[in-house]
Order: structure tokens, then C-alpha cells, then sequence
């Protein structure tokens, strides 16, 4: 009897250890309950279907906050991950889901063969610092990226592909292009790991791998990240074109549905940070620290900013796709322009019309304005500049410009580069210009130090004038005809002379601009 009472004490013991134990499973089942969807479809008129993946940034369609609204309406929603692309756009062409979540770039290159079956019906998200390229010790600025040798790690067909071609597109790194299959992951986690194996120079991540990169690899260091990039990587939600003509007030429903949910929680930073360890699966620290690198877009910015309700043109969000395109045809993922060559068809703004000033949706007043740009430059000493020009980023151009003798007037030809070299400043609204002129030596330097520094004001005057630059975002220094390009063996002093015509007009990155709303 003693013995029997000894064992049943034992098995009591050990049961509620095994009981406390779980105890941590349990309640985040238990939350996990809570915060996310778990309905019943039978209960509902209709069931919105949602496809998507795990991106952090698409947890609103998988809220339990979503949901009730949405059950109001008696809607019910499905949020399934379906990870190929092509099959996402798919679905939307054959009527299997009614919005498709996905990055602009993704849509575009992914949605033409099915003759793009759906319409943005409103932006989600844009990577804000979530999205990183992160160099070793030998790859300190995006030019590094364009050398021989360099080896990447990254994961194939997503954001940090796009944001590595960005980069190609935008500073002409023809090498680094021509190697992009070679940098792709089968995931994350490897392309991480080779990274940090020394098997790769240079890593694109997301987070938390890009946080853990720069504390754990000796040297690791972010050259750009999506802070400092801008209008890259934007998520957004595509309708289907069938469900918009015939079941318009389901998008509706679902536009004002989800601005609901995303406000209620955006208002409410313990309950989103909760919800985000839910639906991660990560411990609230790691899932606080991956919605920083999320910039969430409200319904306000939405109907005013991109969707241009109020001055009556989508002229940013329809200038932001065209900009992406040019992305995706620079690097060969887009071999033409849309068909008719208008930007406008990837557009719908009905649903974000009709809810714009819905009162159901509660105001944002708790929202950090992070990501925003003011488009303002202060003007910098020329100490303030020392500072800063070391910091750069990458290279624009950086060639020999075609002046007359002793003259300072811009080719054509150059007038060309420069305003495409402007179109892309958008992107990095957080940057300066810095531009270098070199002069073919004469037989007085303090000549050629002044007719370069001519040379560099006339570009700048050309960015400023034609292409619209803050001109206190712009540093023209002349540097006469010091740190010339070596003579090549067997080349003609006229023709190493005309090389020696340089202009270089980099990007330096300025911590303290724009700290505040993009303007180039």
C-alpha cells in the first residue's frame, strides 16, 4: 500500500511538471486562438479568398480583429499561403482567390503572361529597413558589388533579389548582374549561413538574419537597407478583375475591413506586437524588432498620398510602378512596356474611393511617422560635407564627359545620363550628390583646378535647373587634374587626355536628412 502511495505521488509529481512544462505552449496556443482567424466559412453569405505567404507584413488578413469586421457583413475570409507567384496571379485570373498580396515587382514580372488579371486596389506595406544589403570585408559600398570575384548569398525570386537588382538597375553594376543566379539561397537561413561560412562576400537579407549578420560576423556592415532605398519593395493588394466587376462591395468590404483591423492595431503597439508573435511564431522581442523594418501604409496615406484622391492623379503610385518596371527591364526580368505603354491599368481606386472618410475606420494617433520625407535639405558647411562625402553609397556616373577645350558646356549625351540619373533619386530620398570634375592637365594647375570646379558647378547647375535638385543636397567639387586615370600601355596621349575629362557623380548617405516625409 505504502509502495503504491509512493508511486501515485511520483506520477503526480512528474504529471505536473510535464503540466508546467507546457504551460508556455499552451498559452501561446491559447493567444494564437485569439489573434488570428479560426472561423467557420459555413456561417457566411460569401468567403473572401486571400493568397499570400508568411510575410510578416500580411498578418492583418490573418487578424482575428479583420475578422470581426468582417463578420459584420457576414463575410468571412480565407488567407492561404500559395508561394509561387505565377500560381498566385493564377488564382486571380481563374477565380480561385479574390486578392492577391505581393510585391509590385513580383506582380509585374510575374502577371504578364496571364495578361495581369487583377488591379492594385491598395498599398499594405513598404520594407523599411526589413530588407538589407550587407557586406564583409570586402564589399563597403554598392560600387564593391560590380567587382570581380564578388560573391552573394541571397534567396532566389524575393525581396532581396529585387533589392540587390535594384541596385544593378539604378548604379549600372554590370557584373554583379550577370552573376544573380549564382547568389541564390534555397532560404533564409542558408543564405545566411553562407554568408557568415565565409562561402559569400556579400549577403541580402531580411530581418531578423540581417540584425544577426551585423552582431555575429566579424566586419559584416550594412551598405544599404530599405530605409535608405526607398519605393523598392512595396507589397500591396491585387484584386481580381472578375470580382471587381461583379462583386465590387466584397472588395469594398474587405478594403474597409482590413483599414479597420490595421488602425485598431497600429493604435494599439502591445496587442500588434502580440499579434505579430502570433503569427511568426518568434518571442515578442525578435517580432517587435522584424514590424520595425515594416513601414505599414494607412488608409489616409493611401487615398491622399498614393492614390492621389485629393489633387485627382495617382501620379505616385502610378510614377512608383513605372519606376519599378524600369527596374525589372533594366535587369531583364521585362523585356517591353505594358501594352498601350500606360501604368494607369495596374490601377484601381474605387474601393480606397469609397471608404476614404468611412467613420468605421478610426483615426491613426499612435503611429510613429517613421518613413516619412520632407523632401528637405538643409545647406552643410564644407565641414559638415567632409563629413559626409566619405559616406557613400554607390556611384551614378563615372566616366569621361565630352567638353570642349577650356570649355564647361554639357553634351547632350551627358544632359541624357543625368537625367536619368535624377529619375532614380526617389528612391533614395535620405542621400546626397557629390559630384567630382577632372581636367586633362594643363601647364597651370590653379587653370585646371578652376576650369574643373566650372565643370562641376555646370552639373550641378543642370540637376538643379532642369532635373529639379534641392541645390543643397549637391557638393560640386573640381579636382583639377590630380587622381587622373592611369595611362594604358600603347595609348595615344589625345586619347588618354580625353579620359582624363572625368566627371564622377556619386550618392552619400546622410543620417540626419529627411529625418521627418519623396522629393528629389
Amino acid at each position: 500500500m505504502k509502495k503504491a502511495l509512493t508511486i501515485f505521488c511520483l506520477l503526480l509529481i512528474v504529471g505536473l511538471l510535464a503540466w508546467k512544462w507546457t504551460e508556455t505552449g499552451r498559452k501561446n496556443k491559447k493567444r494564437e486562438e485569439l489573434l488570428l482567424q479560426s472561423s467557420d466559412a459555413v456561417d457566411f453569405d460569401r468567403v473572401i479568398t486571400v493568397w499570400g505567404d508568411d510575410w510578416l507584413g500580411y498578418l492583418i488578413f490573418k487578424s482575428r480583429a479583420m475578422q470581426e469586421y468582417l463578420k459584420e457583413k457576414n463575410l468571412g475570409i480565407r488567407y492561404e499561403n500559395v508561394f509561387d507567384f505565377k500560381e498566385r496571379v493564377a488564382g486571380l485570373d481563374s477565380g480561385k482567390c479574390d486578392i492577391a498580396t505581393i510585391t509590385i515587382d513580383s506582380y509585374l514580372t510575374n502577371g504578364q503572361e496571364a495578361g495581369y488579371p487583377g488591379a492594385i486596389v491598395f498599398l499594405i506595406d513598404e520594407s523599411f529597413g526589413g530588407d538589407a544589403i550587407v557586406g564583409g570585408a570586402k564589399v563597403s559600398t554598392l560600387d564593391d558589388l560590380d567587382k570581380k570575384g564578388i560573391r552573394g548569398s541571397l534567396v532566389g525570386s524575393s525581396p532581396s533579389e529585387f533589392l540587390l537588382k535594384s541596385s544593378i538597375s539604378h548604379f549600372k553594376l554590370e557584373n554583379a548582374k550577370s552573376k544573380v543566379a549564382s547568389f541564390r539561397a534555397e532560404n533564409s537561413a542558408e543564405a545566411f549561413s553562407r554568408f557568415k561560412q565565409g562561402e559569400a562576400d556579400f549577403a541580402v537579407l531580411w530581418q531578423p538574419f540581417v540584425s544577426q549578420a551585423v552582431d555575429q560576423i566579424p566586419g559584416a556592415k550594412v551598405v544599404l537597407d530599405t530605409t535608405q532605398a526607398r519605393g523598392v519593395i512595396l507589397d500591396v493588394a491585387v484584386a481580381s478583375r472578375k470580382t471587381l466587376v461583379k462583386e465590387p462591395e466584397v472588395i469594398k468590404e474587405l478594403t474597409k475591413g482590413y483599414f479597420r483591423a490595421l488602425h485598431y492595431y497600429l493604435n494599439r503597439p502591445a496587442e500588434f506586437e502580440a499579434l505579430a508573435a502570433a503569427y511568426s511564431g518568434e518571442s515578442s522581442d525578435v517580432a517587435a524588432g522584424m514590424l520595425a523594418g515594416i513601414r505599414f501604409i494607412t488608409l489616409k496615406e493611401n487615398a491622399e498620398e498614393w492614390f492621389g484622391l485629393q489633387s485627382g492623379v495617382l501620379s505616385k503610385l502610378v510614377e512608383g510602378i513605372e519606376r519599378i518596371h524600369k527596374i525589372c527591364r533594366d535587369v531583364g526580368d521585362l523585356s517591353s512596356l505594358p501594352s498601350g505603354g500606360s501604368f494607369y491599368g495596374f490601377v484601381n481606386s474605387d474601393p480606397i474611393k469609397a471608404i476614404a472618410s468611412a467613420k468605421e475606420v478610426e483615426p491613426v494617433h499612435r503611429y510613429a511617422a517613421k518613413g516619412y520625407v520632407s523632401g528637405y535639405f538643409p545647406p552643410l558647411s564644407l565641414e559638415q560635407w567632409n563629413g559626409v562625402k566619405g559616406r557613400i553609397t554607390g556611384t551614378f556616373i563615372d566616366e569621361p564627359v565630352i567638353f570642349g577645350s577650356g570649355q564647361a558646356a554639357l553634351s547632350e549625351e551627358f544632359r541624357d545620363k543625368l537625367r536619368a540619373a535624377s529619375s532614380k533619386l526617389p528612391h533614395y530620398p535620405n542621400h546626397r550628390i557629390v559630384i567630382q570634375a577632372n581636367v586633362s592637365p594643363g601647364t597651370d594647375p590653379e587653370v585646371d583646378f578652376a576650369l574643373s570646379a566650372e565643370r562641376a558647378l555646370s552639373i550641378k547647375g543642370y540637376l538643379v535647373g532642369v532635373c529639379s535638385v534641392n541645390e543643397n543636397r549637391i557638393l560640386a567639387e573640381g579636382l583639377g587634374s590630380t587622381n587622373l586615370p592611369q595611362q594604358y600601355p600603347g595609348e595615344g596621349s589625345r586619347a588618354w587626355k580625353r579620359r582624363c575629362r572625368l566627371a564622377k557623380v556619386f550618392l552619400v548617405h546622410d543620417v540626419k536628412a529627411n529625418s521627418s516625409g519623396v522629393s528629389p
